[in-house]
């Protein structure tokens, strides 16, 4: 209790300061709801409302109302309702309005967080992987739909070739029957690294030229997905594929 009347006080002369704080109006209602002094609360969110502006994810909100000493909160398609701000209003109303208040903020925040997470997901797709059956190759998307290569098999010289947009190649896959891995090379021939399957930890691994081992892909039966991590074992994205549009999605998981 005391926390409560020591915040009250705190927000008292932050207000004393600048009367026009929504965020302490707010505080110092929520502080006084939990006194039970459930008229003080009231009084200091109906001082926010027209300072702040209250739009859940349901489309509504709540703003002060056309007439003096009258407001209006509704949310769209759901309820709405309209009340007379006066010395008569019953404490029971006066609790139902701190909760639906603080339920629309509560309500606010997690629609903010939910559009930071799908902002994130959106810009973490590095590029989307998806078979031509007419040009007969794999072609690369980044996540704005631009193509930014694309990798064809050339039966001729048993190697799978990949290129830029442009349709430069950039280096190519052979498979190494001998040392039971694929090699890979620059354009001008140069090895860079290669791939192996290990069969013991049921995973596929990329090293450099030099032995190193530089990550590795695996199985995720579970979410059913490719899982990739770097050298040291830490996750730093995944494949999966989209049955409806038919292509494998690749998705950073580092930001």
């Amino acid at each position: 209790m005391e926390l409560y009347k020591e915040a009250i006080s705190d927000f008292n002369k932050a207000l004393e300061i600048n009367s026009s704080l929504a965020d302490a109006y707010y505080h110092r209602a929520m502080a006084y709801a939990e006194l039970n002094e459930k008229q003080y609360c009231f009084l200091d969110l109906y001082n926010a409302l027209p300072v702040i502006s209250v739009t859940p994810d349901g489309g509504g909100i709540c703003t002060l109302g056309s007439t003096p000493g009258a407001a209006r909160c509704g949310v769209v398609g759901t309820w709405s309702m309209e009340w007379e701000i006066n010395g008569h209003t019953s404490f029971v109303f006066i609790e139902c309005f701190c909760r639906f208040i603080k339920i629309l903020l509560m309500k606010k925040l997690l629609f903010i967080f939910a559009l930071i997470i799908l902002s994130l997901s959106s810009n973490a797709q590095n590029y989307i992987q998806k078979y031509n059956n007419y040009l007969n190759r794999t072609e690369f998307y980044d996540s704005y739909g631009n193509m930014v290569g694309y990798a064809k098999v050339n039966t001729y010289l048993d190697r799978t070739e990949y290129f830029d947009s442009y349709g430069n190649m950039v280096k190519y896959v052979k498979n190494n029957s001998y040392l039971d891995r694929q090699d890979t090379y620059d354009q001008n021939g140069n090895q860079q690294g290669y791939q192996k399957n290990n069969s013991y930890l049921n995973r596929k691994e990329s090293y450099d030229n030099n032995g190193n081992q530089q990550g590795y892909k695996k199985w995720n039966e579970y979410l059913q997905r490719y899982d990739v991590y770097d050298a040291n074992s830490n996750q730093v994205g995944y494949y999966k594929y989209n049955s409806y549009m038919q292509r494998w999605e690749y998705t950073s998981t580092r930001y």
